[in-house]
This record gives structure tokens, C-alpha cells and sequence, in this order.
């Protein structure tokens, strides 16, 4: 008597649907980015909590200025939360409700996900505002040396204006400026990467105390 008997054809066939899509490797990216981000969100509140006890210690010395950086801060705070809820709720759908949808876990195509773009908005916005935070503090260390301004206004503009291109893009699916010949994306993600790199760099080298 058999006791084991292969599996049929049929069984076979259907042991297919179990195997995973040719873009498993982009939702398993994804995936990780999700859990990466919920890291950042942790740094965020720790960060949030230090500026609070810093604020709270000058803010008889100096209450307008106090009052301004609490409400800098805050705001802050409140979008990287609420993007961070926008992003559970994509990661959920994605993984969860709709795990073959694959078109949902791209930021390019016509099907946009309503999340995407409250979460787009939710991270453009304050990096819009870090960005001039950072482009202030650089003048003000280099003393309103207007002579160096070219460079870093040509790049937080160039950030502002491909960011707000993508934005009316998510906002509006039909919206086709440059959709297949320029990557808005990466245009935004690398100019407003070297604006925080030139300032934050500059701005260092500025504090160093001068050479013996």
C-alpha cells in the first residue's frame, strides 16, 4: 500500500497562485520603509520633547520669540504625526485590504490612492519651512551676506517649484506636465538634499574657530 502519493497536476496549478508577484521585491521595500519611518517618527517625538523643555526654559528671557519657535515646533510635530497616520493607512490598505493591488504603492500612475496626497502635502509643507529655517540661520551666521544667497535661493526655489509640480499632479491625475519626461521626484528630493547639505555644512564650517 502508498503511503504517499505525489501531488496532482491540479494541485500543482494551484500551488502557482501562492508564489510570489515579479513585484514582490518593491512591497517588500516598501514595507520596510514603512517600519524605517516609524523609527524617524520616534526620533521626531524625542526631538519635539527637547525643543518643549528648551522652549520652556528661555521663554521669560525671551516670550515673542519663545511663543514663535513653540508654534514652529508644534506645527511641525503635528504634520509629521498625522503623516505618519496617513502612512498606516496606505501601508494597511496596501498589505492588508488590497495585497495585489500593486498600483497603490506608486507614487506615478493614474489610480493616485486618496492618502497620497494629504501625506504629500503633510511632508512637502514642512520641508518648505525647514528649508527656510535653514536658509534664515545661514544668513544670519554669515551676517545678511547677501552675495551668498544665489546659490541656496536657486535650489530651495528649484524645490518649491518641482515639489508643487508633483502636487498638482497627485491633486489632479490628468495633469500631464512632464510626467514622462522629467522625474519631478527626484528633481525635488535632490535639490532640497543639497540646500540642507550647503547650509548645514556651511553653517558648520562658519562656527569652527580660526586656525593657530
Amino acid at each position: 500500500m502508498r503511503l504517499y502519493a505525489p501531488p496532482s497536476r491540479h494541485l500543482e496549478t494551484r500551488g502557482l497562485a501562492w508564489k510570489p508577484s515579479p513585484d514582490h521585491y518593491t512591497k517588500r521595500m516598501y514595507h520596510i520603509g514603512f517600519h524605517l519611518g516609524a523609527i524617524a517618527y520616534g526620533v521626531h517625538i524625542v526631538v519635539f520633547l527637547l525643543c518643549l523643555h528648551a522652549l520652556f526654559k528661555q521663554r521669560r528671557r525671551r516670550p515673542c520669540s519663545t511663543r514663535a519657535l513653540l508654534a514652529y515646533v508644534s506645527f511641525m510635530f503635528i504634520c509629521g504625526t498625522l503623516s505618519n497616520v496617513f502612512n498606516e493607512c496606505i501601508s494597511e490598505f496596501a498589505f492588508i485590504s488590497a495585497p495585489h493591488a500593486t498600483y497603490y504603492l506608486s507614487h506615478q500612475n493614474q489610480f493616485q490612492p486618496r492618502w497620497y496626497l494629504p501625506v504629500y502635502v503633510l511632508g512637502v509643507v514642512p520641508s518648505w519651512m525647514q528649508d527656510g529655517l535653514l536658509l534664515y540661520r545661514f544668513l544670519l551666521i554669515f551676517g545678511f551676506k547677501w552675495y551668498l544667497l544665489p546659490l541656496p535661493l536657486l535650489l530651495f526655489l528649484a524645490s518649491i517649484i518641482s515639489s508643487s509640480i508633483i502636487l498638482a499632479q497627485l491633486a489632479n491625475p490628468t495633469f500631464e506636465i512632464w510626467r514622462n519626461t522629467i522625474d519631478l521626484a527626484l528633481c525635488y528630493w535632490s535639490s532640497t538634499t543639497a540646500l540642507t547639505v550647503l547650509l548645514t555644512a556651511s553653517s558648520s564650517r562658519a562656527r569652527l574657530p580660526p586656525p593657530r
